[in-house]
C-alpha cells in the first residue's frame, strides 16, 4: 500500500478554550496519544506555528492544519464475529456488548475487538477511518451492555459532542459486596491515575478530574447488594472506583477489591460463578438532531442473572417460638438434627477463656464463679434475677455474640432450603427484624408444659421468673406463620414435623419466586428513582 498524506483543515469557532489534543482526537477519531505524536512530528500546527504542545488551548478563529497518513485509516482488517444489534438506522446502531470483548484495538489486546466485528458487518465504517471508527464512547472489556456506534462521520461528530456535553443518560447495574450506608446517595470524588500503579485509577484530590455518580439500592441481604448507578461524568473506571470508596467493591473486580475470598460454601460457589466484574450498562437515553428521544434498555446477560439468582436463593430462616417447656427443641431435632441452639452457643460462650466468660466476669465480678473459677450458672441466674438492670446489660453484650454465630451458621448452610434456629429471646431482642425469617410457634397445654419443666429440675420460682423476661404465649404465637400443636406424644410431633418440612420447602420456593419477580420489576423501572 502506498503511503499518502491527507490534509485536514479546521477553524476553531467556540468561545470555550479547549485543549488541542482533545479537539483533534474527536475530529480525527484518533487517540490523544496519536495527536501528541503528530504534534511532536510537526504534522499538526496552528496559525503556521509548528511548536504546539498537546495542552495548547484553542482560541476563536484558530486555523488548525493536520497531515495524516491515509493508510493509518486502513490498518484494522474486518473479522467475522457475532453482534447483538438492538437498533439500526442509517446513522447509528445500538448494540449489546457481551463481557470479555474489548471495544477497540490496543497494544495489549491480542484478540479481535468489537471494531473488527463492526467493520465486517458495516463496511461503510471504513469511510470514517481512524483507529476507532464509529466509536463514540466505550465500555471496559469485562463490562457488558449498551453501546452506541456511529455509522457515518456526521453522526460520529454529533454523538461525540452529545457524550462530551453529558447529554446522555447512562445507568448501570452493579452487583457489589456489602451494603451502602444509605439506600441512595451521590458520590462526587475526583479521579486520576493511581500514582503507584498507572494501570489503576484512584481518588485524587490534587490532579484528579471531577467525577460524579449516583446510586440506589435495588436489593440487598446485607452481605451483597444489587445497585443501579447513574454516571454524570465518564471517567475511566469511574463506577468501579467510586463504589469501592464507599465500601462496596463490584463482585469479581480484582483490580479494585472485588475478588471473592472463599470462606464458606456460599463464597465457594460464588467464586465459581463470578468470572468477571459484575457491571452491566443497562440503560441509555438521548435525543437525536430532530429532537426525537431515544431510550434503550438491555436485559441482564446470562452470567449476571445466574449470580443474582444465586444470591437471591438464601435459605429460609425458621425460628421456633414458644414458652419454656413447649417442646421447641424436640421439634427442631425433627426438622433438622443439625439445628442452631442458642442455649448451646451461650454455654460455649460462658466457658472459661471464651468471649462471654471475660465479658461477664468484667461486668459482674468473681461472685458468679465457682471454686474452679468457672461461671456457675445458678449463681449467674440468681444475680440476674435480683437485678433487672444487670440482666438487660448482660443481654446487650451476649445477644450480639449469639446472633453473630447465627449469621455464620446460616451462611455456611446457604445450599439448604431452610435452616432452623432455637433462639428463646429472638422476638424480644432488637435483632428480630428480618424479612427472610419465618416464625414457627410451638404450643403445649399449660399443665403439660409446666410438668415438663419441673421434671427438668426447674423450680416454680425459676419458671415464673424466666417467663417474666419473655413475651406471653399469646403474643408469641400471634407473630407466627405456622403453629404446631404439641399436645400429643413424640411420634405425633414427628409426623407434624414432616408435614411442616414440606410446607417450609414450598414457602421457600414461593418466597424466592416472589423475590425474583420484585427485583426484575425494579430493574424494568431502572430509569426512575434518581
Amino acid at each position: 500500500m502506498e503511503s499518502k498524506k491527507e490534509t485536514f483543515i479546521f477553524y476553531y469557532k467556540s468561545k470555550k478554550r479547549q485543549r488541542i489534543d482533545i479537539f483533534l482526537s474527536k475530529k480525527l477519531n484518533i487517540p490523544r496519544s496519536k495527536v501528541k505524536s503528530l504534534l511532536d512530528k510537526q504534522l499538526c500546527f496552528v496559525n503556521n506555528n509548528f511548536q504546539i504542545k498537546p495542552s495548547y488551548r484553542l482560541k476563536i478563529n484558530d486555523k488548525i492544519v493536520c497531515s495524516l497518513d491515509i493508510e493509518n485509516k486502513e490498518l484494522i482488517s474486518p473479522q467475522k464475529g457475532e453482534l447483538s444489534v438492538l437498533y439500526h438506522d442509517r446513522d447509528f446502531i445500538v448494540l449489546d456488548k457481551p463481557p470479555g470483548l474489548t471495544v477497540h484495538p490496543a497494544p495489549s489486546e491480542k484478540q479481535p475487538t468489537l471494531v473488527h466485528f463492526l467493520l465486517y458487518h458495516f463496511p461503510s465504517l471504513k469511510k470514517i477511518g481512524g483507529e476507532r471508527p464509529g466509536i463514540v464512547h466505550r465500555l471496559d472489556k469485562d463490562t457488558s451492555g449498551l453501546l452506541v456506534v456511529a455509522l457515518n462521520e456526521q453522526s460520529r461528530m454529533y454523538f461525540s459532542e452529545l457524550f462530551s456535553a453529558r447529554k446522555v443518560d447512562k445507568i448501570y447495574l452493579a452487583l457489589v459486596s456489602g451494603k451502602p450506608q444509605k439506600e441512595q446517595g451521590i458520590i462526587e470524588l475526583p479521579l486520576g491515575r493511581d500514582l503507584k500503579n498507572r494501570t489503576r485509577m484512584a481518588v485524587r484530590s490534587k490532579g484528579g478530574k471531577p467525577a460524579k455518580s449516583a446510586y440506589q439500592v435495588i436489593w440487598t441481604d446485607g452481605e451483597y447488594s444489587l445497585l443501579k448507578v447513574k454516571i454524570f461524568t465518564g471517567r475511566t473506571h469511574q463506577i468501579r472506583v467510586h463504589l469501592t470508596t464507599i465500601g462496596c467493591p463490584i463482585l469479581g473486580d480484582k483490580t479494585y477489591g472485588g475478588e471473592i475470598i472463599v470462606k464458606d460454601y456460599k463464597t465457594k460457589i460464588l467464586k465459581k460463578l463470578v468470572k468477571r466484574q459484575m457491571l452491566h450498562a443497562s440503560f441509555l437515553n438521548f435525543s437525536l438532531t430532530n429532537k426525537e428521544i431515544k431510550t434503550f434498555q438491555s436485559k441482564l446477560p446470562p452470567d449476571f442473572k445466574q449470580v443474582l439468582y444465586f444470591l437471591l436463593q438464601e435459605p429460609l430462616k425458621v425460628i421456633l417460638v414458644g414458652l419454656p417447656g413447649s417442646g421447641k427443641t424436640e421439634l427442631a431435632k425433627y426438622l433438622d438434627k443439625d439445628f442452631f441452639s442458642a442455649d448451646k452457643i451461650v454455654h460455649t460462650l460462658y466457658k472459661k477463656g471464651k468471649d462471654g466468660y471475660f465479658l461477664l466476669r468484667r461486668m459482674l465480678g468473681d461472685e458468679i464463679l465457682n471454686f474452679n473459677e468457672e461461671i456457675d450458672r445458678n449463681k449467674l441466674w440468681k444475680c440476674l434475677n435480683d437485678n433487672s438492670y444487670l440482666r438487660k446489660e448482660v443481654e446487650k453484650i451476649i445477644h450480639p455474640l449469639v446472633f453473630g454465630r447465627w449469621q455464620e451458621y446460616v451462611r455456611a448452610r446457604n445450599f439448604l432450603p431452610f435452616v432452623v434456629g432455637d433462639i428463646p429471646l429472638y422476638l424480644e431482642s432488637r435483632f428480630a427484624k428480618d424479612e427472610n425469617v419465618v416464625f414457627v410457634g410451638v404450643f403445649r397445654p399449660e399443665e403439660e408444659r409446666r410438668r415438663a419443666l419441673l421434671k427438668r429440675g426447674w423450680s416454680e420460682e425459676k419458671i415464673t421468673q424466666i417467663e417474666s423476661w419473655q413475651f406471653s404465649q399469646e403474643v408469641k404465637l400471634r407473630q407466627c406463620t405456622f403453629v404446631v400443636d404439641n399436645s400429643g406424644d413424640l411420634k405425633l410431633l414427628q409426623k407434624k414435623a414432616a408435614i411442616l418440612k414440606n410446607m417450609l420447602v414450598k414457602l421457600k420456593a414461593s418466597k424466592v419466586k416472589n423475590k425474583i419477580f420484585l427485583v426484575e420489576e425494579k430493574i424494568k423501572k431502572i430509569e426512575t428513582g434518581f
